[in-house]
């Protein structure tokens, strides 16, 4: 249930039913500003895409599908490495009604192991086109169509569609209910499941993260986190396609080659939101020099969400200490939890306010109770605090009894409201309640 506590988006700026309504509304508005700069070596920037650009673009793909015969509701695959060309076949494919399914280029050397999961990808969603670019279509298509539910697709090369190809293009706004992409979840233990999110759930979940975290016209969201999870997709392109602000991001493997120059690019383009895992904090705190935090200054960065991993207190405290000196301070840290289910964002700490830890005793903990012990017990286990719901109905369920735990009582965590998605692809039944 949605709580009426929270502020109202704004309507001129902020408030649309849909992202593709949003981005049709900025291409109006605000049609030279930059919506996206991209990083492909981690420093050098290409020219920004666009709010104009993007729409324009977005056009002619959609056109090309249609051209293609490729019905509202079909799904399309999206290989591509990071990048505006994949800013530009995603909301492509929104504009055409088709279903967006992102999904990560199989690596050379682990190109058994990500066909795998291509091949189970493309049995669960049977695509009806494969979006990519030119030099990645030579590269991969006949590999790729080793796999029967890709053999008979369409393949489209989006950076070889004529930008005028979709100025007569012209399609209804998506119903809310209709499912805008499917996102697949890592297949590492079992067949991959496709979380259909709809375009619903896209703009209920982008005003929540707009509110949850503070953020304004003035945002500018910076990062390395991949397109093809939700973290990256949502946080740094749906949502700043929807509210109209300029995100700024680089492959992850140019951060992982240089940790510091997710803070360069934080300190020169002014970022004031970037989102990351735990991991990546303990990265630049071990990785980044003396020499190379003199030249940075962070002081703009207001809101750095840890997450998709579990958050630890060390590592929150080891990089504020270290970072100190650029101007980072201790409580832009915001600690989240969210999942791939219920859009991205469940919870968060609130901005602003110091991020709270309590330990407990890991072997309580394990037996499915809360006891609180001193941080210096040798049983001690220290957990981060995820913050609070306001527009989510979040509980604390006891999966067997299927009731809400007792105070100190362990148990699963159950999400209920308009982020939630419609369920898995091709997995009819009730929707699992529980992460």
């Amino acid at each position: 249930m949605l709580d009426e506590s929270l502020p109202p988006a704004t309507p001129d700026r902020f408030h649309h039913e849909t992202v593709v309504d949003a981005v049709r509304a900025h291409a109006e508005r605000l049609p030279d500003h930059p919506l996206f700069t991209f990083l492909p070596d981690g420093d050098e920037a290409e020219p920004p895409l666009t709010f104009a650009a993007l729409d324009a673009r977005a056009r002619a793909v959609a056109a090309s599908l249609h051209a293609a015969r490729v019905e509202p509701g079909a799904r399309a695959l999206l290989l591509f490495e990071p990048g505006q060309e994949f800013v530009v076949a995603f909301f492509g494919c929104l504009y055409a009604g088709v279903v967006a399914v992102p999904t990560y280029l199989p690596h050379p050397a682990q190109h058994a192991r990500g066909l795998l999961r291509l091949a189970g990808i493309a049995e669960d969603a049977q695509p009806a086109a494969v979006l990519t670019t030119a030099g990645i279509q030579a590269a991969v298509e006949t590999t790729a169509r080793s796999v029967p539910e890709v053999r008979e697709t369409v393949w489209l090369a989006v950076d070889t569609i004529a930008e005028g190809a979709g100025t007569d293009w012209s399609a209804p706004s998506p119903e809310p209910k209709s499912v805008a992409f499917l996102q697949y979840t890592s297949g590492s233990t079992g067949r991959p499941k496709g979380v259909m999110v709809t375009h619903g759930n896209l703009t209920h979940n982008s005003d929540f993260i707009r509110t949850s975290l503070g953020m304004d016209g003035s945002t500018v969201v910076v990062g390395w986190l991949p397109p093809y999870h939700d973290m990256g997709l949502i946080s740094m392109i749906i949502v700043p396609a929807m509210m109209g602000i300029h995100s700024v991001s680089m492959p992850t493997v140019a951060f992982l080659q240089s940790p510091v120059r997710w803070l360069r690019a934080i300190s020169t383009y002014r970022g004031t939101l970037s989102a990351a895992p735990n991991f990546a904090f303990d990265l630049c705190t071990r990785k980044v020099t003396d020499e190379d935090r003199a030249s940075l200054d962070l002081s703009s960065w207001r809101v750095a969400t840890n997450g998709a991993e579990p958050i630890r207190a060390d590592s929150v405290q080891r990089f504020s200490e270290a970072f100190a000196a650029t101007g980072f301070r201790p409580e832009t840290i915001v600690p989240v939890y969210g999942l791939a289910e219920s859009t991205l964002l469940v919870s968060g700490t609130p901005v602003d306010r110091p991020w709270v830890s309590r330990s407990f005793d890991e072997d309580a903990l394990e037996h499915g109770t809360a006891v609180s012990v001193p941080a210096d017990s040798p049983e001690a286990r220290v957990l981060v605090s995820c913050g609070t719901s306001p527009a989510l109905d979040v509980a604390i369920v006891d999966p067997r009894a299927r009731t809400r735990c007792r105070p100190g009582q362990v148990g699963e965590i159950w999400v209920a409201g308009d982020s939630v998605a419609a369920g898995y692809w091709q997995r009819p039944g009730p929707w699992p309640a529980s992460s």
